[in-house]
């Protein structure tokens, strides 16, 4: 890949990524409970995911096995559910959340149910493959798969821009607490991205619903 190339594989990826979704509800509300580090878990495990769905993707475009449109209709539509039930806790509880000041124990538990959270927000997209699998022809040759260099070079910008996408909307959620008082983060912020985020799900799974039957 070009340097001209990469740059615009990584134009590409960016102004998808950076585009509001439930992932960046999720890094929004995270960096206004725990700050930025507090996003650093949900950001690995949207990461993760997002590394796996290209690694899919990428596997899809090198076989001359297609992705099975009605395995990823089930699998947004399983994935709605569980975006609405995230929503759901930010609308019931979004005003018990608060800024996070838990001992050394309950912060490493917290970082485990962040990053699970992080992962299956982000893998529970089928939409995110099926951009990897239109990308991927357009930038990546039938040689790169025997290079190491060439290799890093497509799942490098996938793994940092996503970091980076979500720590930013992360730095945006801890930046509200100095622009809004606390209470108004918590009791109508957070709660009115959960309405996003069902609003969201049921879209989504309105639309796998409509395709599968």
């Amino acid at each position: 890949m070009s340097v001209d190339q990469l740059i615009l594989y990584c134009i590409a990826i960016f102004s998808v990524s950076i585009i509001p979704g439930p992932s960046m509800a999720l890094a929004f509300t995270e960096g206004a409970r725990g700050g930025v580090n507090g996003v650093v878990p949900p950001a690995l495990g949207n990461v993760t995911a997002s590394l796996g769905q290209a690694l899919i993707a990428f596997f899809a475009f090198r076989s001359v096995v297609s992705l099975e449109p009605r395995v990823l209709l089930t699998v947004q539509a399983v994935g709605a559910l569980y975006i609405a039930y995230i929503g759901y806790i930010f609308i019931r509880h979004g005003g018990s959340f608060k800024l996070e000041t838990d001992g050394a124990d309950k912060q490493l538990s917290k970082a485990s149910e962040g990053f699970q959270t992080g992962f299956l927000i982000a893998f529970f997209n089928p939409k995110a493959i099926l951009f990897f699998v239109a990308l991927f022809p357009q930038f990546v040759n039938s040689e790169i798969a025997t290079n190491a260099g060439a290799l890093s070079s497509v799942f490098l910008p996938i793994g940092l821009i996503a970091l980076i996408c979500f720590m930013v909307y992360g730095f945006l959620g801890q930046l509200s607490l100095q622009v809004f008082d606390e209470s108004k983060v918590f009791n109508w912020i957070v709660p009115g991205l959960g309405g996003f985020l069902v609003l969201t799900a049921t879209l989504g799974l309105l639309d796998a619903l409509g395709q599968l039957f």
